[in-house]
């Protein structure tokens, strides 16, 4: 808990990444298009990720670096560091080098072994490497993402990367005890009120 905010669960997590992924919809199919006209071909499935995973990249780094992405707001969610501030655009790419960079490891690995097929010989040992490397990122990639079920303070491994946290910023701080104010010679409950982590959108 950071400043009296729980850390968001893992299915709230999902949630919030299921909308990300909404989002991002109408973008995507804009850049799939695009790639598949100007590179026709067998490069086309490549030049696809490597437009995309940029544009990816930039809507988690600049929305997580300045709270939240779409996806976590909506879901009362907000990305901080320890101290519970906003945690910047140098954590948020730290946060991002973990997951895609692996991302861009199955980008190359996939187009490597289109070459060696195109090449015509591929061999067992070509074959066995290139799987072998595609279960140790994916693995990779499922142990990045599950590690929060079983974290005390639920964070993934990118989070640990960046030292940041996403709490449930929609849970507000307990009243503040109301205390007697003399004014003017007159007794006047002061106001409860309840601070939030950071301001809403």
């Amino acid at each position: 808990m950071i400043q009296r905010h729980p850390y968001a669960g893992f299915w709230r997590r999902v949630g919030s990444t299921l909308l990300d992924l909404l989002v991002l919809v109408v973008p995507s199919v804009v850049i799939y298009i695009v790639a598949f006209r100007a590179f026709a071909g067998r490069y086309a499935g490549t030049a696809n990720q490597l437009l995309w995973q940029p544009f990816s990249v930039a809507y988690y780094v600049i929305g997580n670096g300045l709270g939240g992405t779409f996806g976590k707001r909506w879901l009362g969610l907000r990305v901080v560091d320890a101290t519970g501030a906003v945690p910047g655009m140098r954590r948020t790419v730290i946060r991002a080098i973990l997951p895609y960079g692996l991302s861009l490891v199955t980008i190359l690995m996939g187009e490597l072994a289109d070459r060696w097929l195109a090449s015509g010989s591929p061999t067992l040992v070509h074959a066995a490497l290139v799987s072998a490397l595609a279960l140790l990122v994916w693995l990779t990639l499922l142990l990045d993402t599950l590690w929060m079920i079983w974290d005390p303070r639920k964070q993934t491994l990118h989070d640990k990367l960046a030292g940041t946290f996403v709490v449930r910023a929609t849970e507000p701080s307990p009243a503040t005890p109301p205390r007697r104010l003399w004014w003017k010679g007159r007794s006047r409950t002061a106001i409860t009120y309840r601070v939030p982590l950071v301001p809403s959108c």
